[in-house]
C-alpha cells in the first residue's frame, strides 16, 4: 500500500502596492498548521479526508504582525498582510 499523498489546494493571490491577499481554496479544515514569517509563509492541514501542504516564498518581506488571517465555517482561508516599508 502507497502512502498517502499529500496535495496542493487551490490559492487565489492579489497584490498591490502595500498589501497582499491570498485565498487558500479549501473547505472543513482539520489540524491546520500555518507559519507565517517575513518572507515564507507555510501551510499544512486536512479536508474530507485529504492531507494539503503548499509553501510560498514572498517576493519582498511582509509583516506578520499586521497579518491577518480569516477562517469561515464552509469557505475558503483568506490572508491580507502589508509589504514591509509601507
Amino acid at each position: 500500500m502507497s502512502a498517502p499523498t499529500t496535495l496542493r489546494p487551490n490559492l487565489k493571490w492579489a497584490q498591490r502596492d502595500e498589501h497582499i491577499w491570498l485565498t487558500v481554496d479549501l473547505s472543513g479544515v482539520e489540524d491546520m498548521k500555518v507559519d507565517l514569517q517575513p518572507t515564507t509563509l507555510k501551510f499544512s492541514g486536512a479536508s474530507h479526508g485529504d492531507k494539503y501542504a503548499f509553501d510560498i516564498t514572498f517576493y519582498a518581506e511582509i509583516v506578520p504582525e499586521e497579518s491577518k488571517m480569516r477562517k469561515c465555517q464552509g469557505s475558503p482561508l483568506n490572508w491580507s498582510s502589508s509589504e514591509k516599508g509601507y
